[in-house]
């Protein structure tokens, strides 16, 4: 064995704030007695492009201060390009790099390529088993979860059965302590004002879109993809959360779904309303939105949820995206929500080329129906080996350039058009013109007669620049507060009727 322990850095890209994966991993190295330090470079609101120059430069600077034995980097698909370009240059130093995460799960053949491990599936014991093998300088090749590359030879061992007893793992790793920043913000424990964690693993769901139905097939036959913690491991984690952070208002649970275990739901509410007694959000989906848990959850301390549509097209929804909610069941969701005043954050799909004019249109009366406070619209994304993926790219709507991690992602994605940024055949001005208009859902000065009357512009349709502009503009007088001084000129209600 060695005098010192194993040295293990792990490196969190793009995320600051959840960046669970590092945390619980150097949590369980930790108590299995190895050393671990956290690099996060840059935040979830920094563009994704590769890194500078000077940024490469401040990191192998940094690696070389720590003198790891090895580094683990987090890779999804989005930020897959970045770590290959961080891990060029790491390998400079002679450090072994191992890649986790749900991008390696899922293509381990491209992720091998340029790492010298994998891990796939759930890394927790197979990174504790890898660290004491080399701490004891052991053959590292036969462990489970791992792929070990050698030269041109790659041992790709199977997977371990899934990890169940979630309780059984220590709690993130939030201290200040072996914490290190690039390009972002330092956020100390003591100003700190949310405490994000998850209470599960997967999801219940199965969209044509969505990696978590890719993630669910490879671990079939290694145990339930679906998995939870006890409230009182939950419970226990957000009390230790008190005491570390001693500004701590807010408390984000980030499961893909936080609702869909009623019984597991309801014990969480008294035991959180007893024991923790904070704001808290969630995400929820419209099938499992009932008066009763939202009460429940309101009363327990929740004050907004996130909560994903996609689409206001039932056709787009059941079959490009399989999703089988009826719109019925969408504005009673809506309703509960709003009439025990829970702020909602909307989530829909755009961009979507299966869609034509007439989803548009259902879309947008599903958005006058609601009204929202807050809409994100999100550009259709690509993910490998997805049924929607797989589908586009026979049918030649993409091709394989188009898919999520074959090129650097751009946060301006998420402010731009695919048809502007990835080339992918569709109508330009057809999606910068109805993106525009349901913008316009979210401001309260416009009345929905008006939504519709300019949706039905072909003026603007023709010219979607100007409907863009328009959007922005209210956009802009919206967050600056001034709709007020606009209602008081205009003599615009302030209230209109929401929800029909």
């Amino acid at each position: 064995m060695n005098e010192l322990p194993i040295k293990v850095c792990l490196i969190s890209l793009h995320d600051t704030w959840h960046a669970f994966a590092v945390r619980i991993l150097s949590s369980v190295l930790r108590k299995a007695g190895h050393e671990t330090s956290i690099v996060f470079f840059k935040g979830t609101i920094d563009k994704y492009k590769l890194p500078t120059s000077q940024e490469i430069e401040e990191l192998l600077e940094l690696i070389k201060k720590l003198d790891p034995d090895l580094i683990g980097i987090g890779v999804t698909a989005p930020i897959f390009q970045i770590a290959i370009e961080f891990t060029r240059h790491i390998k400079k130093l002679g450090i072994p790099v191992i890649f986790g995460g749900k991008h390696p799960t899922i293509c381990p053949e491209d992720c091998i390529e340029y790492a010298d491990m994998i891990c796939i599936g759930d890394g927790e014991e197979a990174l504790v088993e890898l660290a004491n093998k080399m701490d004891m300088r052991e053959d590292i090749t036969n462990i489970r979860n791992l792929w070990v590359k050698k030269g041109d030879e790659i041992t790709k061992n199977d997977m371990r059965p899934v990890l169940t007893d979630l309780d059984s793992l220590p709690f993130l790793d939030y201290s200040d302590e072996n914490k290190y920043y690039i390009g972002c913000k330092k956020v100390t424990a003591a100003e700190r004002t949310m405490y994000r964690t998850m209470t599960s693993r997967g999801c219940p769901f199965n969209c044509a879109y969505c990696c978590n139905h890719v993630l669910s097939k490879i671990y079939k036959d290694k145990g339930p993809y679906l998995r939870r913690r006890s409230v009182e491991n939950v419970i226990e984690e957000l009390i230790q959360a008190k005491k570390l952070f001693k500004n701590l208002h807010y408390i984000g649970f980030t499961d893909d779904l936080f609702t869909f275990d009623i019984a597991w739901v309801e014990r969480f509410c008294t035991e959180y309303r007893k024991h923790i007694n904070l704001s808290f959000t969630a995400i929820v989906h419209p099938n499992f939105v009932d008066m009763k848990i939202i009460h429940l959850l309101k009363d327990a301390g929740m004050v907004r949820v996130d909560i994903g549509v996609q689409s206001g097209s039932e056709r787009v929804r059941k079959n490009i995206f399989h999703r089988h909610t009826p719109t019925k069941q969408i504005i009673e969701a809506a309703k509960i929500l709003r009439k025990l005043n829970i702020e909602v954050s909307y989530d829909f799909i755009v961009e979507n080329p299966y869609e034509e004019k007439e989803d548009k249109r259902e879309t947008l009366s599903l958005l006058v129906a609601i009204r929202p406070s807050i809409l994100n619209l999100f550009p259709l994304t690509y993910f490998s080996k997805t049924d929607l993926s797989e589908r586009a790219l026979k049918e030649g709507i993409i091709s394989p350039s188009n898919i999520e991690g074959a090129r650097v992602a751009d946060w301006r994605i998420w402010r731009k058009s695919h048809a502007e940024t990835w080339q992918i055949p569709m109508n330009r001005n057809f999606n910068i013109f109805w993106n525009a208009v349901y913008r316009l859902t979210v401001v309260d000065i416009m009345p929905n007669f008006a939504i519709l009357l300019l949706s039905g512009s072909r003026f603007l349709q023709e010219n979607p620049r100007n409907m863009q502009r328009l959007s922005g503009f209210l956009e802009r007088v919206r967050r600056g507060k001034l709709d007020k001084l606009i209602k008081r000129i205009t003599h615009t209600p302030t209230q209109f009727p929401r929800i029909e």
